[in-house]
């Protein structure tokens, strides 16, 4: 079941990507993912071509970066310095980052940023166990917060669809990895949240 999600996001990423590809016009354009807006702006970067990787690079949500990079505004100039962007682009964008950034964010988000957290903590926790009744204690406390996770998520879902990279989209596909139970049920929703570029093609 774990290959048949990963593989599922491969494929409709490959679809995307290739679909996309010979879009040209700037209403088509809007179109891209998040995800292939950061990989077009990296590859145009590499070809030192600062006019494409400066429009796609405007293009990315600003979320991507705070969820996928923990970037803030005083590394948010490192992260553009990788990027061969014009003047304009990186003054445009540190403006649109920072009004992000600064922006409260909503209950959802901090919620599924929460447990993302949870998740990832017992996990670590449970890898570095060397004993088998502390190993037993946290595996414990695994099922316990997963088994909250998915119910959260499942009823955000019923009532609102996948949520939106402002809602903590980049959190919950990990989440939704781990609800194997819940696999049958999510691959079509993770399905239609790659379409819409609120999940990345691989976890």
């Amino acid at each position: 079941m774990y290959y048949r999600i990963i593989l599922l996001l491969i494929f409709c990423y490959s679809t995307i990507t290739y679909g996309q590809s010979i879009i040209s016009s700037p209403k088509e354009q809007k179109l891209y993912s998040v995800f292939n807006c950061y990989d077009l702006a990296k590859s145009y970067s590499e070809r030192k071509d600062s006019i494409r990787a400066s429009h796609f690079f405007l293009e990315i949500n600003p979320y991507y970066f705070i969820c996928e990079k923990k970037a803030t505004p005083q590394t948010i100039e490192s992260i553009m310095s990788r990027f061969r962007l014009t003047k304009r682009t990186q003054m445009a964008y540190r403006k649109k980052f920072i009004r992000v950034y600064n922006d409260t964010r909503s209950d959802v988000f901090l919620n599924f940023c929460k447990m993302l957290r949870e998740d990832q903590s017992v996990r670590d926790k449970i890898d570095r166990c060397t004993d088998s009744s502390t190993c037993n204690v946290l595996r414990e406390a695994m099922r316990t917060t997963d088994s909250a996770h998915f119910l959260y998520l499942r009823n955000y879902i019923i009532k609102h669809g996948w949520p939106s990279l402002e809602n903590g989209s980049l959190y919950t596909q990990t989440i939704a990895l781990h609800d194997h139970n819940g696999y049958d049920y999510l691959l079509p929703i993770v399905k239609t949240a790659v379409y819409k570029g609120l999940v990345r093609r691989s976890i």
